[in-house]
Parts: structure tokens; sequence; C-alpha cells
């Protein structure tokens, strides 16, 4: 139904790679790619008539496992940012602005965002 919207929402996590990759151009695909996984996102939730906390172990499950096993393995390798006990335990709990990974950071977002979605659902 939202083809065009996914059309766009890959030309933007594109572009926000570029910019991990380049640090030149790129970093309004951010904003773009959010706005439109925000909308499709609650237009499913709306569809499926999710509760609260399904939706927000759904979205945990789907990007913590990954997160976690890059965090080990950079911790593994000894290339983390910052890896000290108090970093390591915020970048676990996504409640760092600052994680052991470069972009990591990134997650704290996306999981207030998550949490705000489930009390709203919730309400």
């Amino acid at each position: 139904m939202y083809n065009s919207l996914q059309y766009l929402r890959a030309i933007s996590s594109i572009a926000v790679v570029y910019f991990h990759l380049y640090q030149t151009t790129g970093q309004q695909g951010v904003a773009i790619f959010f706005v439109i996984s925000g909308f499709i996102m609650m237009d499913l939730i709306d569809k499926k008539h999710r509760k609260a906390f399904d939706f927000f172990k759904a979205r945990y499950f789907r990007i913590a496992p990954l997160y976690y096993l890059l965090t080990i393995i950079t911790l593994s390798l000894g290339i983390a940012y910052d890896p000290t006990l108090v970093r390591i335990t915020q970048s676990f709990s996504f409640t760092a602005l600052g994680s052991i990974l470069p972009v990591g950071y990134t997650l704290t977002y996306e999981f207030i965002f998550y949490t705000l979605v489930s009390i709203s659902i919730g309400i």
C-alpha cells in the first residue's frame, strides 16, 4: 500500500549510510527515514490493534540482539569507544547518548520513541 513511501525510506536510509561513511551529505536522510517509519509504524499498529507490551517487545527483539552482538564483538576486539563500565551499562540498556559503538546513541532515541508509542497505545 505504501510502496512509494517505502522507496523514499530506502533512499533516505542509503543517504544515512553514505553520511556515516563519508561524513559529507545525507544527514537529512535521518529525519526523512524517521518520519516515514513513524507514519508506517503507527498505521500498522492501528490496523493490527497491537497491545503496548506486544509492540515494545517486537521492536526490542528486532533491534537488540544484533546490537548486543555487535557491541560484544566491538568490546572483544578492543575497538570500543570509551569502554568504561558506566558507558557499557548505558549502551546495553539503551540509556546512553554516547554508546560504545559510534552510532549506537541513535538507538537511545529510537527506544525513547518506542516507549512513548507504547505509552500512547496503552492510553
